[in-house]
């Protein structure tokens, strides 16, 4: 009985909840999106568009994780900053559902542009562009996903960096893993490096100008956290940007924001940032406001999509275009003013001959998540992780059934 009343209570909450935001922003003068969603079918799957008032340029691909659905990433606090950058944002559902339970399929080492997923996504970035009234500037056009989203997005920025200015990885394995390899690291930065630029092939040159930001929760047990520091390493390598500073995460636009992280830049500026989210699990990090992780999203938090599309066009190396004011704080640390983190040495991970540079981090953290004062167990979904647990392990079975 109880549970049969939560769906109803909660979408009265919810727009109570919207109903107070839209007064508050009536009341502050703050700028409410004007822009809406639709659906196309593009590239042999649905897709759901953003198109902002005035398109200015961005075009932001968001790609959802195993077991969620992509209507939980284009909820997950897109509208009010693409708004702001004039972007259009475009969130597919993985196509044909994908290789199980909705997994994007960035496994193993044999990806062309035209091969497992890939093939889709750029056909859906070639339709987008083509749309006039879109006004897409093709230098900057990003890509950023959650879990196996972001192994797709971390394949694809390394397949085709001339089409993608900047790639987000949220709790995303390296490029070149298999399933079984996604809670255990059994490769290194160097090694990663390698495959990302095999995959480049000719387009090598264009990592010069690509941008990257990386982000995972201290909590999550379902993909190494020891997958962040390797990923940002690896990258600092293809990049050529060995200094690092500090993030001050706390400043960060969101709900309550708290981690540690890290930039990394070249002689020129920032290129890379990596965070590590204060109790949050393996979750998307929307930052929209108090409440738990639900279907991978977790609504406490810094807002990613805000820090993407800020850092993104605060270090934009192709386009020239003028960024948009920010609004929630600034999202890049000056490279020369913050603190250099000793742990990195000219951008290569102390740990990364398969050894973990954070404790207990290649076995994942506690199922059980952090317990607050009062002995509640905070910001963990134990149903959604059994079930992403539940379809790697499937498809380890199937895969290996395969060959």
């Amino acid at each position: 009985m109880l549970r049969s009343n939560i769906g109803p209570t909660l979408c009265v909450m919810k727009r109570g909840l919207g109903l107070i935001t839209l007064l508050a922003a009536l009341s502050t003068g703050a700028p409410i999106a004007e822009g809406a969603w639709a659906t196309r079918t593009l590239g042999g799957t649905t897709v759901h568009v953003f198109t902002p008032a005035t398109p200015r340029g961005p075009l932001m691909f968001a790609l959802h994780g195993c077991t969620q659905s992509a209507a939980a990433i284009r909820d997950a606090g897109w509208d009010d900053v693409a708004e702001r950058h004039g972007a259009v944002v475009a969130v597919p559902d993985v196509p044909n559902g994908g290789v199980l339970a909705g997994c994007w399929d960035y496994y193993g080492q044999n990806h062309t542009r035209t091969n497992h997923h890939n093939g889709a996504v750029l056909d859906i970035v070639s339709s987008l562009i083509a749309d006039g009234a879109l006004a897409i500037d093709p230098d900057r056009v990003y890509i950023a996903g959650l879990s196996s989203g972001a192994g797709q997005a971390f394949v694809l920025g390394c397949l085709a960096p001339d089409v993608f200015a900047g790639v987000g990885i949220n709790a995303g394995p390296a490029v070149g893993t298999e399933a079984s390899e996604a809670s255990f690291v059994r490769t290194n930065a160097a090694a990663t490096a390698a495959v990302c630029r095999r995959f480049a092939g000719a387009n090598a040159d264009a990592f010069d100008t690509q941008l990257a930001s990386i982000i995972y929760g201290d909590g999550d047990f379902i993909v190494s956290r020891n997958y962040g520091p390797l990923n940002a390493d690896a990258l600092s390598m293809l990049y050529d940007a060995p200094t690092t500073a500090d993030i001050d995460v706390s400043a960060l636009p969101g709900y309550e924001p708290s981690g540690t992280g890290r930039t990394w830049s070249d002689a020129t500026g920032p290129r890379i940032s990596m965070i590590e989210v204060d109790g949050m699990g393996h979750a998307f990090p929307a930052g929209t406001g108090a409440g738990p992780e639900l279907s991978f999203v977790a609504s406490e938090g810094p807002s990613w999509p805000t820090y993407l599309f800020d850092f993104f066009a605060a270090n934009d190396r192709r386009s020239g275009a003028t960024p948009p004011p920010r609004d929630g704080g600034s999202t890049t640390p000056d490279p020369d003013g913050g603190s250099t983190n000793p742990e990195v040495d000219g951008g290569t991970n102390p740990g990364a001959d398969g050894g973990s540079t954070m404790p207990g981090a290649d076995a994942g953290a506690s199922s059980g998540g952090s317990t607050d004062a009062s002995g509640c167990t905070c910001m963990r979904r134990p149903s959604n992780a059994s079930w992403l647990a539940l379809a790697f392990a499937l498809l380890i079975v199937v895969r290996r059934r395969a060959v």
